[in-house]
């Protein structure tokens, strides 16, 4: 997977609203989201998703996992 593909219109408003509207944590999300996908040893979905829930909240956690199963 690629960040390019979080960074749709579409993608980029639902991220942006499950973070309250905070473009700083969305471009913290995407940092982490680049850092993952790019890593030399891949990183399960399911450790990216707990991740996601522990530093951006469960909200964000849910909408990365309804963009996944897209």
């Amino acid at each position: 997977m690629n960040i390019n593909d979080f960074k749709s219109l579409r993608y980029n408003t639902m991220l942006l609203e499950s973070l309250d509207w905070d473009e700083f944590k969305l471009e913290s999300l995407f940092l982490y989201l680049d850092d993952a996908f790019n890593n030399d040893i891949p990183v399960h979905p399911d450790n990216i998703i707990s991740i996601i829930k522990s530093n951006f909240g469960e909200s964000a956690s849910d909408c990365f996992t309804l963009i996944l199963k897209e």
